[in-house]
């Protein structure tokens, strides 16, 4: 059984509140979400794409207008310097591609490549997905620790706290996947905000 959502503002869904999850509709425009999607597909003809997997591309938050006006945004929802946030790691699943895998967006610090992660701007304690277009079916984002589906509308964004109130540790609780695209493609941004600076 799903745990059911609470609409605690005009724009503001609360999924959980231990992690704290929300979806804030509308977030970004569609001509934001274009911005996304066009700066991707421009790092990938210039051969910048990801070697684990084509369909994935990092972009600096100057990257364009659009994408520097919207890590602002994110900053001011999250409360968390802009500083702290790593560059945006934007992602086409695409029908038939597998992502179904249980993960966790924080670092384990106990193993060798969370100790290897974890400087500069130490531990990943929240991350952010924004949501790019609607051309899909699937993809919905699962936590299964909690028995919460999400599946978010084109400009939406995703917050995930990903770790034990005022602590760096992992919360076991934000335990996620995200479901196979059944048809389409399924295009969107991911952030995250570290405990410290990254500068």
């Amino acid at each position: 059984m799903l745990i059911e959502s609470k609409k605690i503002s005009s724009n503001v869904t609360m999924y959980s509140a231990d992690p704290i999850i929300y979806v804030v509709s509308n977030f970004i425009s569609d001509q934001e979400c274009d911005a996304f999607i066009i700066a991707a597909e421009t790092n990938n003809k210039n051969g910048k794409e990801r070697i684990s997997n084509p369909c994935q591309t990092l972009v600096p938050h100057n990257f364009n207008n659009h994408i520097h006006e919207v890590s602002k945004r994110l900053s001011i929802v999250t409360k968390i310097s802009v500083n702290n946030l790593e560059e945006f790691l934007i992602e086409e699943n695409r029908e038939g591609f597998i992502n179904s895998k249980n993960r966790f967006d924080s670092f384990d610090r106990k193993t060798p490549e969370g100790r290897k992660k974890w400087f500069p701007g130490g531990q990943r304690i929240l991350t952010t997905t924004l949501f790019l277009n609607d051309s899909f079916k699937g993809g919905s984002e699962d936590f299964p620790e909690i028995r919460t589906l999400i599946s978010p509308q084109k400009g939406d964004a995703l917050i995930v706290h990903n770790c034990l109130e005022s602590s760096s540790d992992t919360n076991i609780k934000s335990l996620r996947s995200t479901q196979d695209v059944i048809s389409g493609s399924r295009w969107t941004s991911t952030c995250f905000f570290r405990q410290e600076s990254l500068d």
